[in-house]
């Protein structure tokens, strides 16, 4: 009798091999679900800046202490929910001056621990009562969880030490700005100028670039400035993000084509509708046309073109502002429209230029008592390129290079 050799393997080596690839299986789940929580984390924050984005010039241009979030439709990601309101201190009491939140809910303990690990220390993150009040910072993740990511008004966030920064300093303190930092009062902030006694605004380069007082003395050496090109808009685009974009206080309508961007669009001949057109005065009694500029621009003249053809409705009297360091707005020109004809264009000079990313012309008066339309808008600009600094060795100022 002859018996055969059989090839193969046993029961043990199976099992051992099918508790390898279980072991493999899981390991992959495992690393799969850590990798899709962080995404799903950083999908969060990205939402919230979006959202924080259309916030800011809302609050810095309009003036506007209830904003909104009316341009996005969808809220709920699956795995977190955004609210539609913006949190600030006109409803919500406890939210300091000169910030707002973005409220996240329903955030699982994974997601919501990978958003702390994302923003570290740089975020105030609060956990929300009940009441949707923020109460204390949000250090740990429960099972689910909701909160508030909060913002500076100029869109930076805030330290979880919960000290005031320089850009969120309130009324009741003092921006000290020789050391970028918020004190209690001006005797706090500290002289780095080389005097002995205490300077109630500071002095350093190149925030006090300007000053020729006997203090400080002028830190600058020269600014270097090249002709800037006036971009074409074919939108409004958004005000501290892109390149160019322009803003206005109200349009006819929503879906009209006469928005704010016309006024940038290069042309002016189709009167009608190449033009941005505002609302009815009694809709919009304070009105303004801002515009940003990603490069800081010295303004010498704004061109003011009627608009071609129809009803020309134009500005009458008006002033042109700035945005300064302490998001106020600075009227540093004045001027009039002598003329309400088709198509009639009217230079104002700029005799006292100054630097800024933001303008405004704020609109005091036109020709119509209801309606007011721009053709055009021509912005004669030069924009910084650099600053050269030197040490001013009898006050001792910092030297700083840009």
């Amino acid at each position: 009798m002859y018996l055969d050799n059989e090839s193969g393997r046993s029961m043990v080596e199976m099992l051992g091999v099918l508790a390898v690839m279980g072991i493999l299986s899981v390991a992959g789940i495992t690393g799969f679900k850590i990798a899709m929580d962080k995404n799903r984390a950083n999908t969060i924050i990205n939402e919230a800046q979006k959202r924080a984005t259309l916030v800011v010039p809302q609050i810095q241009l309009q003036n506007n202490a209830n904003p909104t979030l009316n341009e996005f439709s969808n809220n709920n990601l699956g795995y977190a929910t955004f609210d539609g309101t913006v949190y600030t201190s006109s409803n919500l009491s406890s939210m300091p001056q000169g910030q707002f939140g973005i409220k996240v809910s329903g955030v699982s303990k994974n997601i919501c621990q990978n958003i702390l690990n994302t923003l570290g220390d740089n975020t105030v993150i609060r956990r929300l009562s009940t009441t949707d009040a923020p109460t204390t910072a949000l250090t740990s993740c429960g099972k689910t969880n909701d909160f508030l990511i909060i913002y500076n008004n100029d869109m930076t966030t805030n330290p979880v030490s919960g000290e005031y920064t320089f850009e969120n300093c309130p009324e009741s303190f003092y921006k000290c700005t020789t050391t970028n930092s918020c004190v209690a009062s001006e005797n706090d902030c500290p002289n780095i100028c080389g005097l002995d006694e205490p300077l109630s605004t500071g002095c350093v380069c190149p925030e006090h670039r300007d000053r020729t007082d006997d203090k400080c003395g002028d830190c600058v050496d020269e600014e270097n400035y090249q002709p800037w090109t006036q971009p074409v808009l074919t939108s409004n685009g958004t005000m501290g993000a892109d390149d160019f974009a322009c803003e206005a206080s109200s349009v006819i309508s929503s879906t009209d084509p006469r928005q704010a961007w016309r006024a940038f669009d290069g042309k002016n001949t189709d009167g009608r509708e190449d033009c941005w057109h505002s609302a009815k005065k009694t809709e919009d009694p304070s009105r303004w046309f801002a515009f940003y500029s990603n490069k800081k621009l010295r303004l010498n003249s704004i061109t003011i073109h009627n608009r071609a053809t129809d009803m020309t409705i134009a500005i009458k009297n008006f002033e042109i502002q700035v945005l300064d360091n302490t998001s106020k707005w600075t009227t540093i020109s004045s001027g009039k429209n002598p003329s309400n004809i088709n198509n009639n264009t009217y230079t104002h000079y700029i005799t006292s230029p100054t630097l800024s990313n933001y303008w405004k012309i704020k609109i005091l008066s036109e020709y119509d008592p209801n309606y007011l339309a721009i053709g055009e808008l021509t912005i004669n600009a030069d924009e910084l390129v650099s600053v050269d600094y030197e040490l001013n060795s009898e006050r001792q100022c910092e030297v700083v290079s840009e």
